[in-house]
């Protein structure tokens, strides 16, 4: 698993950042999950297939899958709870749905082996358990959200698709949502994320937010040093001891980019030069042997003949050069 996964996740797994990720994506904001609900959920699901207790030969089968981080949210005077759960991507997986519906299906059915006999009984109900997708790579999301999505008929059998059952999933991404529905650093991370790839906004809007960033707590600072692949600049600053923030990451990368593209034009440019001073100087060659040959009237043949060996190029570079200066 890749460092800023770990990091990501860490910051995840603390309550307030967790209960601030869900109410953004799914109650615009509203404080729908509270700190004081929440309770860890194992981030393991494991389908056993039931057996009968005296069947000494039956092979045991399991499925198991892992989610990233989850968590159970209790309703006042117990009346029931939620599960929700937070799936990291950095790629987009085009059966999404399908993964999500077979976790949340495993999730319910852990729901359903704490019951009596391992069964549901009448009036029983189970807690709803739903999923957010947080897709943040570089490349825009545009796998399907809905099961029904990736399901096909042939037309031989399209009075059948009525059937097709509906199983949509919640992505969320930094260009998807409202970013002023999140709180608690949630905010500034969708933010730089959403302008990762646009260096000039990134700039704009770095400059118009600097009280802002300078002023985050460190673990959302190191949760957007991760994502945006800046660790090893966040390390540096903190070995020296510097004040670490977004700002001043932006404005050095920037400025070490702009010298160091100037160095790269710089040695283009007297690269250039010598290639046209050499072509340059070998144009006027070629002329002068030429004009020379002509004068002592050596013959037009032998003469590109000359100008082929002596400067090695091609009969077809030698014959423009004779078209041009004979």
């Amino acid at each position: 698993m890749a460092e800023k996964d770990i990091i990501l996740k860490e910051y995840q797994r603390d309550s307030r950042h967790f209960c601030d990720f869900v109410n953004g994506a799914l109650a615009q904001g509203r404080p729908l999950l509270k700190r004081g609900q929440l309770v860890p959920v194992p981030t393991e699901l494991v389908l056993v297939k039931d057996t009968e207790e005296d069947d000494e030969n039956a092979v045991v089968k399991t499925v198991q899958r892992f989610r990233d981080i989850t968590g159970k949210a209790e309703a006042d005077k117990n009346a029931g709870c939620i599960i929700v759960a937070i799936q990291n991507q950095t790629t987009v997986d085009y059966g999404m749905p399908l993964r999500v519906m077979l976790e949340d299906a495993l999730e319910y059915d852990v729901q359903r082996r704490t019951k009596k006999n391992r069964k549901l009984h009448k009036g029983e109900k189970l807690c709803l358990v739903i999923t957010l997708v947080f897709y943040y790579g570089t490349t825009p999301w545009r796998a399907p959200s809905d099961l029904a999505e990736m399901i096909s008929v042939p037309r031989e059998f399209r009075q059948l698709r009525e059937y097709i059952q509906s199983y949509p999933i919640v992505v969320v991404t930094p260009e998807n949502v409202d970013t002023a529905c999140f709180r608690g650093g949630w905010q500034e991370i969708l933010e730089i994320l959403r302008r990762q790839n646009d260096e000039k906004e990134m700039g704009r809007y770095l400059e118009k937010n600097r009280a802002i960033y300078e002023k985050l707590p460190e673990d959302t600072n190191r949760v957007i040093f991760a994502l945006t692949d800046h660790l090893d600049y966040y390390r540096e600053l903190k070995e020296k001891g510097e004040k670490i923030t977004m700002c001043k990451a932006f404005t050095d990368h920037y400025k070490s980019g702009v010298e160091e593209g100037k160095k790269q034009g710089m040695k283009r440019g007297r690269r250039q030069g010598i290639k046209q001073g050499k072509r340059q100087g070998m144009d006027m060659g070629i002329r002068a042997m030429i004009e020379t040959c002509r004068e002592l009237k050596i013959p037009r043949n032998e003469t590109k003949k000359r100008v082929m060996d002596k400067c090695r190029i091609t009969e077809e570079m030698a014959e423009r050069y004779m078209a041009k200066y004979w």
